[in-house]
Formats: structure tokens, C-alpha cells, sequence
């Protein structure tokens, strides 16, 4: 027989030599109760069926795993192993050791609270007759509670925290005979670190695989729980003296049992063993390549990849909503730098030239290209649009010194250009003398007054009457542009 030190509950170190001398007559005490009994062993690696194993209430077998309550509120069910086991030698009061070691794994569904929770048992009976949900876990009733003529031994892996039963959180594990008031629990979880000092809460409630350790040996009963594939905790998670002899009858059904209230999960069971013998069957579960029944984080508005990907895709559109801000901040303010355009100035196109395009014709306003200084600036020859041209450049410091007189002046020498009869038309070099302030020779004079004639205006220039501009556009020849510009 395989039956390994059972550790102190208070202390790690390995036993003395008349402990040792003590577990060995146990040894030879125990081998001759089991040498009058058939022992009990089995392993199931996620290959239950309804050969080996017999299911009660909401009980299933789905994919060769146990699968205990389902979505329902107050589920009920109930597996154990197909017959009867001895708990007794025969003529003997004292049970009989054993060793099991279980996967299991509680699930919560989206959008509802989980419970309640599930127990390993030992029962005289089969079936769910005379049990209740919820918070009884579908072990007893608010009746049979605690009764001694029950015969129910169980660990129990309970997610509510009742008062009545004196739980001591919502997330525990307990020792219940005849009971749900648990002669024992502690909170789910194991010991670790240095001298096994170290506790590690595990929350049962999580779809993880864990794996459970129940070992009853010399009236001791030894729990301990890890994540699956984790090296059993040298340390139990509860180790208690308990006396099942008038608990366990000579033969007991051995399985498991749970239920669910208004609190809901799926209870899940993928490998068990048993022996009465083997306290090392444990380690023949698998505990590799599991499914796994870790539920999302929620609908996949909450998921992670959504949030990144939301999160992103904002940043993305807050940059280009920047951008087209800028764009269009930038566009307005060039937009209010330049010259309102008029309703009349549409018919006659091209009206005005750009300073840049002004600055090209001229060659930056090249002093080669002065042909001429008047009163308050100087003019330059260019060539635009195909056509020689005479620009005049007044400095942004003497705007005040161009009088309307001048702008006026500077209007009909345009007019006078345009004229249709290109005989009817200046010279350059009159323009120029004007440009420069000199006085207008008698053939420049005729040939603008002839110019306003043929616009249909009276009056002169020397009589200062001129027409507005809205009467000059309105009567000039389509076939006439005016191109002349004026530049800072």
C-alpha cells in the first residue's frame, strides 16, 4: 500500500521516529481491515459516461465531462459513482482510509450572479428525494439539516455566505457532517512560499481548473486545493481530526452533489480517482490540455481588443479632426487677408492680380527694371499675362500720401490703355512721365478726354469730373479687360 506522511497541521517538519514506529503499526492495522474488504479504486481522466457513473436531477454528461447544474435557477444535481463502496471492514467500527483527488471548475454566466456552490460526498442513498437548492446545495433540507441519522460525510466548496450556517466568507471551503454547519473551513486557496508561511486566496468562482486533494488517514481528514498542473502544496488547506464512525455506514455511495438558487453557475467535474489504497492516485489525473471554462470579460464592448481598438480609432478621427481644424483656420485667415471681391468686379475677369504674380512680372521689383520715380514711388516695366506692363509700387509707409486724386488719375491712364482703337491709345512713355507726376502733354490730355467720350461721359480731366466706377464698368466694352494693378 502507497500511503504517504500525513503532515502536522501545524508544523512542516517530518515526523519522529515514534510517530513513524506509530503510522507503521496503523499501516499493518489498516492492511489487515483491508485484507477482509475488496478494495475500492478508479480513475476517470474527462471520460465520464452513463457506464460509470449515474446521474440525478439536472445532472449531465456533456463531451465525456461531468457537468453537475446547469443555467437554471435552483438546479439541482447529483453524480455518484454506480454502486456502493465499503467505508468498513467488516465487523469493525473503523472506517477505512481513502484517497481522491478531483478537477473541477465553476463557471459564472454573463449577466447573472453566481452560486451557490458543490460538495464531495459520502451518502447511504442515491437520487435528489428529500434535498433542496440554493443555499442547502442540494445536500439536505431546512428539516434533515443536522440530523445524525443523516450519514452524510462532504467537503464543501461554497460561494454564499450564509449566517444561519455561520460561513465564514462567500468563497470557502468547509468539513460538513450530517451538516451544512461546517465543523471546519477556511477560506479557498493553499500555502506556499517559505515554510509554507504563505497563503494564496483562490476564487472558486472563476472557470479556472482546480485540482482537490481529500485524504482520510488515522481519523484525520486533509484537504488541499491548487491550480490544475500546480505541484500539490506540501501543506494542507485544512487538516482536522474528525471521528466517522458513526457517520459512514459499512457501504456508501461516493460522488458528488450541487445546486444553484437565484444565484447561478455551471458546476463541472473533468477527473476524478478514488482508491482505498493508493494515496498517490492523484497524480494519474491528467491535468494537461484541459478545456478551459474561463468566461470572457464580459460582451466584446467591454473586451479588450474593442476598447484598444475604440481607443485608437478615436485618437485617429481626434487627429484628423485637428488637422481639417487647422486646414481650415489656416484658409480663413488667408481668406481675410485678401480683397473682398464685388458683385460688379465678377462681369469683367480678370480684375485684379495677385501681389505675388505682380512680384514675378516686375522681378521682385527689380531696381533694372525702374523706368521711372514719381512723387511718391517708382515705376517698374514687367511683362503679365503675355502683355508688357507699367506697374507702380507706392511704399506701405506713404499710403497716406496717395490721394484719392491720384487714384483717380491712375484709373483713367488705365481706361485710356483699354481704349478699343489702339490709335486712341497712350504711349508708354506718357504714361511713365504721369506715373512720374509730370503734367500731361496736350495729345495725352485729348486722347483720355477722347477716351472718357467714347464711354459716353462728359467732362475732362482738368474739370475734375469723372464718372463713378460702377457707371465706368457698367458702359464698358466687353471686349476690353482691364489689367492694371497696384502694388505695395
Amino acid at each position: 500500500m502507497n500511503y504517504p506522511w500525513k503532515p502536522n497541521r501545524f508544523s512542516p517538519s517530518p515526523p519522529s521516529l515514534m510517530s513513524s514506529l506509530a503510522l507503521f503499526l496503523f499501516f499493518i492495522s489498516s492492511f489487515q481491515l483491508l485484507s477482509s474488504v475488496s478494495a475500492t479504486e478508479f480513475i476517470y481522466n474527462t471520460d465520464f459516461n452513463s457506464s460509470n457513473i449515474q446521474l440525478f436531477g439536472n445532472a449531465t454528461i456533456q463531451y465525456s465531462i461531468l457537468t453537475i447544474t446547469n443555467a437554471s435557477e435552483r438546479s439541482i444535481g447529483r453524480a455518484l459513482y454506480p454502486s456502493k463502496i465499503p467505508t468498513k471492514a467488516s465487523n469493525s467500527s473503523l472506517p477505512l482510509p481513502f484517497s481522491t483527488s478531483f478537477i473541477f471548475s465553476l463557471a459564472p454566466f454573463q449577466d447573472l450572479l453566481p452560486g451557490h456552490g458543490f460538495v464531495f460526498l459520502f451518502t447511504p442513498v442515491t437520487g435528489i428525494d428529500g434535498v433542496t437548492s440554493s443555499e442547502m446545495l442540494g445536500l439536505f433540507n431546512r428539516t434533515n439539516n443536522g440530523n445524525s441519522s443523516n450519514h452524510v460525510f462532504g467537503i464543501e466548496f461554497d460561494m454564499f455566505q450564509n449566517e444561519q450556517f455561520g460561513d465564514i466568507n462567500d468563497n470557502h471551503v468547509g468539513v460538513d457532517i450530517n451538516s451544512l454547519s461546517s465543523v471546519v473551513s477556511h477560506a479557498a486557496g493553499f500555502w506556499d512560499g517559505k515554510d509554507n508561511l504563505e497563503f494564496e486566496d483562490l476564487d472558486l468562482n472563476n472557470g479556472v481548473n482546480y485540482q482537490v486533494w481529500i485524504d482520510y488517514l488515522d481519523s484525520t481528514i486533509n484537504v488541499t486545493m491548487a491550480r490544475a498542473g500546480q505541484t500539490r502544496p506540501q501543506r494542507p488547506l485544512i487538516s482536522e481530526s474528525v471521528n466517522l464512525s458513526s457517520v459512514l455506514l459499512d457501504e456508501m455511495y461516493v460522488g458528488f452533489t450541487g445546486a444553484t438558487g437565484t444565484l447561478v453557475q455551471t458546476q463541472r467535474i473533468l477527473a476524478w480517482s478514488f482508491s482505498n489504497t493508493n494515496f498517490s492516485i492523484g497524480d494519474a489525473l491528467v491535468t494537461s490540455k484541459l478545456p478551459s471554462f474561463v468566461p470572457s470579460n464580459g460582451s466584446v464592448l467591454r473586451s479588450k481588443g474593442f476598447i484598444i481598438g475604440v481607443s485608437l480609432g478615436a485618437f485617429f478621427i481626434l487627429c484628423c479632426a485637428v488637422v481639417v481644424f487647422v486646414y481650415l483656420s489656416k484658409r480663413k485667415r488667408s481668406k481675410a487677408g485678401e480683397e473682398e471681391i464685388e458683385d460688379w468686379e465678377l462681369e469683367y475677369w480678370p480684375h485684379r492680380i495677385g501681389y505675388e504674380d505682380i512680384y514675378a512680372a516686375t522681378k521682385g521689383f527689380s531696381d533694372r527694371n525702374v523706368i521711372g520715380i514719381g512723387g511718391n514711388g517708382k515705376v517698374y516695366k514687367g511683362v503679365l499675362q503675355g502683355a508688357e506692363v507699367a506697374v507702380k509700387r507706392i511704399p506701405y509707409e506713404r499710403r497716406s500720401e496717395c490721394s484719392t486724386d491720384e487714384v483717380e488719375k491712375v484709373l483713367r491712364l488705365g481706361l485710356s490703355c483699354t481704349h478699343p482703337n489702339p490709335a486712341a491709345r497712350p504711349a508708354m512713355r506718357q504714361i511713365v512721365k504721369v506715373l512720374e507726376g509730370e503734367n500731361m502733354d496736350t495729345s495725352l490730355l485729348d486722347k483720355i478726354n477722347s477716351a472718357a467720350t467714347s464711354f459716353g461721359y462728359a467732362g475732362s480731366f482738368n474739370n475734375r469730373t469723372y464718372p463713378t466706377m460702377d457707371e465706368l464698368f457698367q458702359s464698358h466694352d466687353s471686349s476690353v479687360t482691364l489689367n492694371i494693378a497696384a502694388g505695395r
